[in-house]
């Protein structure tokens, strides 16, 4: 099982997320089973949610209907529960920098 980059990074990026009294979830639509092993093999800090059947994915607007395949994106959302900022990639593959992520985590205080 090969380490996912967007995962490391994000993973480096756990220390600055907690410090901010924030969390990181990653959530896809892998079974439970790959996120347990891949979490435990890589000793990954966040929790790594598994959203089979994907009703989360479809309510937050990044699920290919027609593949039935996971957008790669990232929301931040604020202690009352809005969306204070998301990013959607066009393409898998092509990543955002974390520094990006970081940056918009710092904003909200």
């Amino acid at each position: 099982m090969a380490r996912n980059p967007e995962l490391a990074g994000l993973d480096q990026a756990a220390a600055v997320v907690r410090e901010r009294r924030a969390a990181l979830l990653a959530i896809s639509g892998d079974n439970p089973f790959v996120h347990t092993a891949s979490a435990k093999k890589h000793g990954f800090a966040f929790p790594l949610l598994s959203d089979v059947h994907r009703p989360v994915i479809r309510a937050y607007g990044v699920l290919d209907e027609e593949k039935f395949f996971t957008k790669r994106a990232y929301f931040l959302i604020d202690k009352q529960g809005v969306v204070r900022w998301k990013h959607v990639e066009a393409e898998l593959g092509n990543r955002r920098e974390d520094k990006e992520l970081l940056e918009q985590i710092a904003k909200l205080g």
